[in-house]
């Protein structure tokens, strides 16, 4: 009796996740918390490519290799957007984008 569960709901489930972060890229000036909607964006697609790997093909490792690569993307990009933060910060006295790109503010 072991069932598994169906594709369709670790799609839906990816969707989700995939417009919620979304949602916070696009409606948010905090570079933080549009660095968190980002990653959100790539962990939908971590759940996409594990659902499609167990799914379509169940003795094959390319799917988790993928994500395997992917997560080191996620946690590259942290470090990197880590570094940028701090050094907007430390010029700005904010984590908000839209005061560090402003046009005509003097430094």
């Amino acid at each position: 009796m072991s069932e598994a569960i169906p594709l369709v709901y670790y799609l839906i489930l990816a969707a989700v996740v995939f417009f919620s972060g979304l949602y916070g890229m696009l409606s948010s000036r905090n570079t933080i918390t549009m660095l968190i909607s980002a990653q959100l964006m790539l962990c939908a697609v971590n759940i996409s490519l594990g659902a499609f790997n167990s799914h379509l093909s169940r003795h094959s490792q390319e799917g988790v290799l993928m994500i395997f690569f992917i997560s080191g993307v996620i946690a590259a990009q942290t470090a990197v957007a880590a570094v940028l933060i701090t050094k907007l910060c430390r010029k700005y006295r904010s984590a908000s984008l839209y005061e560090s790109v402003t046009p005509g503010k003097k430094d």
